[in-house]
């Protein structure tokens, strides 16, 4: 692994840790994404908290595993959950990688009061909304829906609102906890 690469890796968890904590994260994902979440109006609308294992994800070990946990979230999630609507569909999937990736390069290392890690959490979800739930998003939805760019934009833009002010209010709750609980929830050698 080049030296670039490897400090946006956790070096301090081992491989058995690290796969352990994988697969928990990833398995909550899946459950707060596909089974706790509202689908209010139309199949492209989810409200849901799933994005809080993807952000811990990044936070304990870094944008690469952050990514990874979100792919295989989404993948496995998708075929697991499937539900007839829409075929599976990459673009998605590139825009939970991306998600997890944002994640991981603002929150990893995250020291420092709990105004930053307030700030830094709001930084991620905002580029995250913007980029990724509205321009992205309804970019992909012009492929699946066969609907003008600003047609799936305006119908995007309600349900990527509403993730906002949820992830606004919960991520930073969340990181300020692992901040002062992480070693306790995830071993000493973190």
């Amino acid at each position: 692994m080049g030296k670039k690469l490897k400090e946006y890796v956790n070096p301090k968890i081992n491989k058995t840790r690290m796969i352990a904590y994988m697969g928990l994260l990833i398995a909550l994902d899946i459950v707060l994404t596909r089974l706790l979440s509202l689908e209010p109006m139309l199949a492209t609308w989810r409200i849901s908290i799933g994005f809080l294992p993807t952000s811990v994800t990044g936070y304990i070990l870094g944008p690469i595993w952050g990514a990874v946990e979100a792919v295989i979230a989404d993948i496995v999630g998708y075929f697991m959950f499937y539900k007839g609507e829409y075929p599976f569909f990459l673009g998605y999937t590139f825009s939970a990688l991306m998600r997890g990736l944002i994640y991981g390069l603002v929150l990893y290392k995250c020291k420092g009061s709990n105004i930053s890690i307030i700030i830094k959490c709001v930084i991620s979800v905002f580029i995250i909304f913007v980029c990724i739930d509205v321009a992205l998003n309804s970019y992909w939805s012009t492929f699946m829906t066969k609907n003008p760019y600003w047609v799936c934009l305006i119908r995007n833009l309600p349900s990527a609102a509403i993730n906002f002010a949820i992830r606004c209010v919960l991520m930073p709750f969340m990181m300020i906890f692992m901040k002062n609980n992480h070693k306790s929830i995830f071993g000493r050698n973190q």
